[in-house]
């Protein structure tokens, strides 16, 4: 349990291997940003091997709720509800999620860089940006994801590849968005079947550096 908005958990070096971590937010006062060495998750885990790993959060307060950094295994699951940014983030990583839920998160539910990352089954409910958010040269392989509520369903951009299947998004201003962000990289691509988007002012947005292809709506 958090005391206060700016306390933090900090995993370092470590196995990880069955645990369940229960993390409970004080989300009194401002936006928690940088602390030492940039670690910006309430959680941080830290050049770690993780096996079959637990997180249930609600309440955090800070840059990212949970942030893994330069680390790698597998995540059973996640449920990050009422994080004040980004719920999940991950940079530097190659992880397998197999299930993440996020529900209420003011910024982007899920995102992920500079690594290769597969999500088994997403659920993501109102993000305030980007549900599902791939940059900065990562690999995103999604098999399974409901998104309802978000600014943008999937987003790829600066040299990042998403392929996705089983995809259901609803009431969203872009279903799929694919660009260009910084100049040190390339546009990003996505690849979508069995593909369903209802309720949306834009089915793609995408610039002429991108490219986006659906195989098959549904």
């Amino acid at each position: 349990n958090q005391i206060n908005h700016k306390g933090r958990a900090i995993i370092i070096n470590s196995k990880i291997q069955g645990w369940k971590i229960l993390f409970n937010g004080n989300n009194e006062g401002e936006l928690n940003g940088l602390v030492e060495n940039n670690l910006t998750g309430c959680l941080t885990i830290f050049k770690s091997e993780i096996e079959n790993l637990k997180i249930i959060s609600k309440n955090l307060h800070c840059e990212d709720a949970i942030n893994f950094v330069n680390s790698s295994g597998n995540i059973k699951e996640i449920v990050v509800e009422n994080s004040i940014s980004d719920a999940v983030d991950a940079d530097f990583s190659d992880l397998v999620f197999e299930s993440v839920i996020s529900k209420n998160s003011q910024n982007d539910c899920l995102d992920v860089s500079f690594g290769n990352y597969l999500l088994l089954n997403g659920n993501f409910k109102n993000c305030g940006d980007k549900a599902i958010s791939v940059g900065e040269k990562s690999t995103l392989n999604i098999t399974n994801s409901f998104i309802e509520n978000s600014n943008i369903g999937i987003a790829s951009k600066d040299s990042a590849f998403v392929k996705a299947k089983n995809l259901d998004i609803s009431n969203v201003e872009y279903c799929l968005s694919a660009y260009n962000k910084k100049q040190e990289f390339f546009g990003g691509k996505l690849i979508v079947d069995k593909f369903n988007c209802k309720n949306y002012s834009f089915k793609m947005q995408k610039d002429n550096l991108s490219n986006i292809e659906i195989q098959s709506n549904l």
